[in-house]
């Protein structure tokens, strides 16, 4: 029995010891996928960035290119939208319906007093003819404003390529004046020493060493203020990109000798010329204003009389139909003639319930017709 005691021990220790494995095991997973994420993310921010490679992060990152990006399919889903307008509509229905009380059944147009089971199925059909010519000025309006949004979205990542040009070259401006003011604080703190040498050897006053102290900490302010200003310059170009830390980001500044500047041989109004005909923006606010000139003329159709058509079949099934499978001959009292009963016989038809296939093809309809709409006055909405 001990044995077995033991063994029992065993075994339960040994299982804890496996679960407790098991959930080291998944802690450890958990705690290595967070620190991958953020060495990911500390890998990203500590790297050196070229211009090219902030532009081109930044296009692919920031939050308002998306919102752009989203725009424009917006408006290919408003084109295939309004071009889906002009083709037939199509829709189907089924009733099954229970009727208690009095009514007319509209299978057999019989009165009903006690429960009616029947069922209805239809399909229609719709397409607008004419409608002013709405439906194909808006096509040409949404199609217009497809192209507005990808020249505005273009013109949103010219306007961020800038930014972002701006704040790189306002680090590599915040580095030059660090490093003035860093030679100027130790061009000061040299003078500091030597005027200190100076005032112990007692060939000058106590005034002048102090006005050089004064100055000294004047210079180790200026740093301060200068780093701060590198700091915030580099944070700023940071979260411009779309980086979600900032600590040891930092940029490699580009071979200004090596860059040749060679501008268009155009005079100002030439270059205004080419801004007007190249600039995405320029160019996405035409389009723009063409696209409301077509969803104005869109607007004014609804001047003009519509003209539809619109047609469906339909069947249904009810309880009360019968059909007649035979007959049975039956007595009928006419009344009495000198005391003498009158009768005759008469055939009475024998019916049973309709069958739901036989009704589905008795019951069949189809419909067709033209609808005209002529606007009157409609409460000036047009």
């Amino acid at each position: 029995m001990r044995i077995v005691l033991k063994f029992n021990n065993f075994f339960l220790t040994q299982n804890a010891t496996f679960a407790s494995l098991k959930f080291m095991k998944k802690y450890l997973l958990l705690f290595a996928a967070i620190s991958f994420s953020t060495l990911f993310v500390q890998a990203q921010s500590a790297k050196t960035w070229t211009l090219k490679e902030c532009i081109l992060y930044a296009i692919e990152n920031n939050f308002q290119i998306a919102q752009s990006d989203l725009q424009v399919e917006q408006s290919k889903i408003n084109v295939l939208q309004s071009k889906a307008n002009v083709i037939p509509t199509l829709s189907g229905s089924a009733n099954h319906t229970y009727n208690f009380g009095r009514r007319i059944d509209p299978f057999t147009n019989q009165f009903a007093t006690n429960r009616v089971q029947s069922d209805n199925f239809s399909l229609s059909s719709g397409v607008n003819l004419f409608s002013g010519f709405s439906n194909t000025q808006t096509i040409f309006a949404n199609q217009l404003a497809v192209i507005a949004s990808k020249y505005q979205n273009d013109q949103l990542k010219n306007d961020i390529s800038l930014q972002i040009t701006n704040a790189f070259l306002q680090i590599i401006l915040s580095d030059e004046l660090l490093s003035i003011a860093e030679s100027q604080l130790n061009n000061t703190r040299i003078q500091r020493d030597q005027g200190k040498l100076l005032y112990e050897a007692g060939r000058t006053a106590k005034g002048d060493f102090l006005q050089t102290e004064a100055q000294l900490a004047n210079e180790e302010l200026n740093v301060l203020n200068a780093r701060n200003r590198l700091d915030l310059a580099k944070l700023t170009l940071a979260q411009l990109i779309g980086l979600e830390d900032a600590s040891g980001f930092d940029v490699i500044r580009p071979d200004f000798s090596s860059l040749k500047m060679e501008l268009p041989p155009y005079n100002e109004r030439e270059l205004i010329t080419v801004a007007f005909t190249n600039q995405p923006g320029i160019l996405g606010s035409e389009y723009q204003v063409r696209s409301a000139e077509k969803s104005l003329q869109a607007a004014r159709g609804a001047y003009y009389p519509s003209l539809s058509a619109f047609g469906g079949i339909g069947t249904g099934y009810s309880e009360l139909a019968r059909s007649i499978v035979g007959t049975t001959t039956q007595t009928q009292n006419l009344g009495t003639f000198m005391g003498q009963p009158i009768e005759i016989d008469v055939e009475v038809p024998v019916t049973e319930l309709t069958p739901f296939s036989d009704q589905w093809n008795q019951n069949f309809n189809r419909t067709f017709g033209l609808s005209l709409n002529v606007p009157i006055f409609n409460n000036l909405r047009t």
